[in-house]
């Protein structure tokens, strides 16, 4: 068959020819030094290093439909080092028989450096050397460097009373290399109180026998990453034998500020029949203003993005941990942790002149005042008043609507764990059970399964479909009869153009707007088993060990997904971004897996 760059090897192919070989080292050391000036000051100074080099070789071979199937070579060699020291000073005294002083000044600096050479070797000249000898052409794909440091001072102060009431006030300016000379220095405190119940009421009860109260208030600064504001000319590859240079794809806004969030939290600990039943609550409101973030400009500028502040963002929210101890004995012990959190969050400005954001010029991710962060922001399929799909009377397709739209929020409704722990003498079985209500998903793997009909979602190829929905115009009207009233859709449909859309129209799969993409990511997951045995210490007595642990570990074994198509077998969790600001977007991402492993922990 002859290769075409828009499609993809099958896998069993890429199997047998294609390969990623990843190389990976970590050095890390450091140095703790401790000295007691006297019974209330002491000091202490740490510094270490933590180095990480990863070296990949990545290999399409010849005749796979990527690179035309002329095979492609790519090495990529990354370096990461941060270099740390920290300075404190600690004060320990008692005032009096009822209040006491604890007080740490200190000083922080981190130096974070990285380098990034990626080359490409395009065009294989004979089969099976995997060499960059071995290639007819070499680009430097990336040559970076980058250096960042940040000195910071600090104050931390808590203030307690009878043990049992407690104030703590915490204080910190950063200077930071990143930012601009004339704002580099930027200024955070924090403030927080908490209570005892039980110790300063003197409750003495077999049911209540713990109750903390705490509140606190703590802003924090964030900088720029490295060459965040940089302006300089890129030079590229040279064209004909002659140099190239011109502008960076992006522009640092200069006047850039430090980001802040403020946020608010009250919560409380209480705990039942010693520990049988515990409760921790917690309530937060968090705003971020000057959002530090990467803006998708006209590429009429010269430039693609402007790298600047972009406006403000608020998330309020719940946390709830339940634990439970249904069984507790000499010999075993049940306990249940389940962790409940709600998070809505709300973009509330934006830059002066932006009624949007797009968060990736290639993405339908967006930052819309009013709207959660990161809506699907695209084209859609047109509706009536009443939410009805509007169908091209010819065809029987959905109409487009002619404008665009919010088509779907990826951030989860709510989130809940449940992690039982059994224990018998020295064996224990731990499992994890997770439940994530809502988040919208991005799916062109979903759209090219159903569009290619290679799932048995589409294995009825027989029979025929009707949209529901009322007979619309192209201008996203609907039609109406003689007597005023929508018309329902009677026009049928093959399975084929369902899932590949037909002229005039939009359904459900290839060829169809942003929305057809979109799909609920609710999603109930088994998410560890762990079973452990501890060599019993009799055992070990006479070892050189202090403790030998032995444990089988399933990661990702189970998950139900009921708002996608059955027989994709789409994990709501695949994401082609990680932990970036576009989440919820899957296009073409290799799909989770199950993982077994086997430890050994050994002490001596």
């Amino acid at each position: 068959m002859t290769p075409n760059g828009t499609q993809f090897d099958h896998p069993l192919w890429s199997w047998q020819h294609d390969q990623i070989v990843t190389n990976t080292d970590r050095i890390v050391a450091g140095i703790n030094l401790n000295y007691v000036l006297n019974d209330n000051i002491s000091a202490s100074y740490r510094a270490g290093i933590n180095k990480y080099s990863l070296n990949r070789i990545q290999v399409r071979d010849l005749a796979s439909r990527a690179n035309n199937g002329l095979g492609n070579l790519l090495s990529d060699n990354y370096v990461n080092q941060d270099i740390e020291s920290t300075f404190l000073l600690n004060f320990n005294y008692e005032l009096n028989e009822s209040f006491k002083l604890a007080t740490i000044v200190g000083n922080n600096v981190l130096q974070n450096e990285y380098t990034r050479v990626a080359n490409e070797g395009r065009e294989f000249i004979v089969p099976n050397i995997f060499t960059f000898k071995n290639v007819k052409s070499i680009a430097s794909l990336t040559d970076e460097r980058a250096m960042k440091r940040n000195v910071g001072v600090f104050a931390d102060v808590t203030l307690s009373y009878k043990d049992y009431l407690f104030l703590n006030a915490t204080a910190r300016n950063d200077w930071s290399s990143s930012l601009p000379k004339n704002r580099n220095s930027y200024f955070y405190p924090s403030v927080s109180a908490s209570a005892v119940l039980t110790d300063a009421l003197n409750i003495q009860s077999e049911v209540l026998t713990f109750a903390k109260l705490r509140a606190s208030f703590a802003k924090v600064g964030r900088d720029v990453p490295a060459e965040f504001l940089k302006i300089s000319y890129d030079q590229g590859q040279a064209y004909n034998g002659l140099p190239r240079i011109g502008n960076n794809t992006f522009l640092g806004d200069q006047d850039v500020r430090p980001e802040f969030s403020e946020e608010f939290e009250i919560g409380t600990d209480l705990e039942f029949f010693r520990k049988r039943i515990a409760v921790d609550l917690s309530l937060y409101s968090k705003t971020t203003k000057d959002l530090i973030t990467p803006v998708t400009v006209a590429s009429s500028t010269g430039f693609t993005e402007l790298n600047t502040n972009a406006g403000s963002i608020r998330n309020r929210g719940i946390e709830l941990g339940l634990t439970l101890v249904p069984i507790k004995s000499k010999d075993f012990t049940w306990s249940l942790l389940t962790n409940f959190t709600k998070n809505e969050n709300e973009v509330l400005t934006l830059k002066e002149g932006l009624d949007r954001i797009q968060l990736n010029a290639n993405q339908i991710a967006y930052a819309i005042p009013g709207q959660p962060f990161g809506v699907f922001y695209g084209t859609r399929f047109a509706r009536d008043a009443n939410g009805n799909y509007l169908i091209n009377r010819s065809g029987g397709a959905v109409i487009q609507d002619p404008s665009l739209g919010v088509i779907g929020d990826p951030n989860a409704k709510f989130r809940v764990s449940f992690a039982n722990t059994f224990i018998y003498k020295a064996w224990s079985l731990r499992t994890q059970f997770d439940w994530k209500q809502g988040g919208d998903i991005s799916s062109s793997t979903i759209e090219q399964l159903l569009g290619r009909g290679v799932t048995r979602d589409t294995e009825d190829r027989e029979k025929t479909y009707i949209i529901p929905g009322y007979y619309g115009n192209n201008d996203g009207t609907p039609i109406l009869d003689a007597n005023g009233n929508q018309i329902p859709n009677t026009t049928q449909l093959s399975m084929n153009e369902l899932y590949f859309s037909p002229a005039g129209g939009s359904t459900f799969g290839i060829n169809s707007v942003d929305e057809a993409t979109i799909y609920d990511g609710t999603v109930f997951r088994l998410r560890e088993i762990n079973l452990t045995y501890d060599v019993p210490s009799k055992i070990l007595e006479k070892t050189p060990f202090g403790r030998i642990s032995l444990s089988f570990i399933a990661n990702n074994l189970w998950y139900f997904a009921p708002n996608v198509p059955k027989y994709t077998n789409f994990d709501p969790e695949t994401t082609s971004y990680g932990n970036s600001t576009l989440q919820g977007i899957e296009t073409s991402a290799a799909p989770t897996a199950k993982r077994w492993g086997f430890k050994i922990n050994l002490t001596f």
